[in-house]
């Protein structure tokens, strides 16, 4: 839904305190957003009452494959632990091609994202729901009494767990909530934090 200027304060209100003249922008009533952490616990939960078992913090040191002709993933070794399945999915993100290494050829590569998540302090100042730049790639997300900006994102060589961009990530968000948002939405926290 293409919104004029008027119609975008009426949809999104706390645009009133941009500092950037607004011409309109797009309405996607039917788009969402959620909280990840809160789905994949909620998922976790779901998932062991249906009997699932999860096994967190720990190493899978090798696939197990049986079979001569026709090779087959029959389970995964942690240390001297085997497991057995019929199937193993390798979700494992950046770490895939690190255990397939050899077998199977996977494009995956780092890449940092980032997201900083405060308070609100001033509800009438801050959105209503998800205000997209399509210029700079970045969304700002209500979630009930916090607010999160991400978008920013830094592709890395190897998996080494460091930010270099953290301070860059502080500023980008401190500039462009001051651009369109009132900075007296926030309480005075950094809730910086990387995805």
């Amino acid at each position: 839904e293409l919104l004029d200027a008027e119609n975008l304060l009426k949809a999104e209100p706390a645009l009133v305190n941009s500092r950037v003249p607004l011409v309109g922008g797009l309405r996607l009533p039917n788009d969402e957003t959620g909280d990840c952490q809160l789905f994949t616990e909620q998922l976790t939960k779901l998932c062991e009452a249906l009997g699932v078992e999860f096994k967190f913090n720990t190493t899978i040191s090798d696939l197990v494959i049986e079979g001569s002709g026709t090779p087959t993933v029959t389970g995964v070794r942690c240390g001297e632990t085997v497991y057995h399945s019929d199937a193993v999915l390798c979700t494992l993100g950046v770490y895939t091609p690190l255990l397939l290494k050899g077998r199977v050829d996977v494009p995956i590569y780092p890449i940092k994202g980032y997201s900083i998540t405060r308070p609100i302090s001033d509800v009438t100042r801050a959105p209503v729901s998800t205000v997209l730049d399509e210029t700079y790639k970045v969304a700002v997300t209500r979630f009930d009494d916090r607010i999160r900006v991400g978008g920013m994102a830094e592709l890395y060589a190897v998996i080494d767990g460091t930010s270099s961009q953290a301070p860059i990530a502080q500023t980008y968000f401190d500039d462009l909530m001051s651009v369109y948002f009132s900075p007296k939405m926030f309480e005075n926290v950094i809730g910086y934090m990387e995805d």
